[in-house]
């Protein structure tokens, strides 16, 4: 997580410096959409990927084939649950496939 404050705001936007209140907030609050790009060591942050139990079995080598583009080098593996998804109580994405 990253908490990026403004600095300026005093974590109240009707407030001026001089400690001043205001009917109206006298910044925009901050837009969530905009994001933080940050770089990551993506290589050392994700040990593992393990697909969905319910993914279909080509996936593993899309996902094995993606990141070998990108230069990672990160085991993928399907879910141990894969050969119970019958028994599973539902299909979060609504795929189905075979194991």
């Amino acid at each position: 997580m990253l908490w990026i404050r403004d600095e300026r705001d005093g974590m109240n936007r009707h407030i001026d410096e001089n400690n001043v209140p205001h009917d109206r907030p006298l910044m925009e609050p901050p837009n969530p959409q905009k994001g933080v790009a940050r770089p990551v060591d993506v290589q050392t942050l994700v040990s593992t990927i393990v697909l969905s139990p319910w993914a279909p079995n080509s996936l593993l080598a899309d996902v094995e084939q993606l990141l070998s583009r990108a230069g990672l080098s990160i085991p993928v593996v399907a879910s141990e649950l894969t050969p119970y998804r019958s028994f599973l109580p539902y299909d979060p994405a609504g795929v189905t496939g075979t194991p």
